[in-house]
């Protein structure tokens, strides 16, 4: 696609959704950071993570553009409360997008990939573009926070059961905290943000007793 991608600026690095399907035609959705870049976009998912193994199946994934908090919070630690209901197909890709991103989603194929350390970087062409009912929000610290948290968050949930890390998760969780405490002066106690944050801390003190 040689015309600019709508909503996307040159070399900035965007917080999106990525749905991809495994061999088995399994759906899986995941928060990634993706870059624009000369026409493609750039995909970069650790090479443990389930997104890393099916783009090396499959070759291709959607890019759900989205200003969701719940959607969020959904693929980032609560990937069992997905159904099948909440994916849907295109007819020029195996990938699925997600239901609530149905006119908000970027198709793409895997030109060529490299590994690098504990990462992948997948170029990938745009083979589809909808982003005709995305709107973006008004800007909220909120949501820049919680987007912070849950980028901590699972790192913690990676880091807590190796003891070299501790004092790694020790930062983290503090970073956590910081942004907590933003989100609580932004917004009101019984606010979307705020019950989310909850939601999120419970996931992670189970997983750390």
């Amino acid at each position: 696609m040689s015309e600019k991608l709508p909503f996307f600026d040159e070399e900035v690095l965007y917080e999106v959704i990525v749905s991809t399907v495994d061999d088995t035609k399994q759906p899986n959705a995941a928060p990634m950071g993706v870059r624009y870049s000369n026409g493609q976009l750039i995909l970069q998912p650790y090479l443990t993570s389930t997104t890393y193994q099916n783009l090396l199946t499959n070759k291709e994934a959607v890019i759900n553009v989205t200003t969701s908090p719940e959607l969020f919070v959904k693929a980032a630690l609560f990937q069992e409360e997905f159904n099948a209901e909440d994916f849907l197909t295109s007819l020029v890709s195996s990938a699925p997008f997600l239901k609530a991103c149905a006119h908000s989603f970027i198709v793409v194929r895997v030109s060529s990939f490299s590994i690098d350390d504990l990462k992948a970087r997948f170029l990938c062409e745009i083979v589809r573009v909808d982003l005709s009912e995305f709107r973006p929000r008004l800007y909220t610290r909120a949501f820049s926070s919680l987007i912070e948290i849950l980028i901590h968050a699972t790192r913690v949930l990676a880091f807590q059961r190796d003891k070299d890390k501790e004092s790694e998760v020790s930062r983290l969780l503090e970073l956590i905290d910081y942004h907590q405490k933003i989100i609580g002066r932004v917004t009101s106690k019984n606010s979307m943000y705020q019950i989310l944050m909850r939601k999120i801390n419970s996931k992670i003190n189970q997983v750390r007793v």
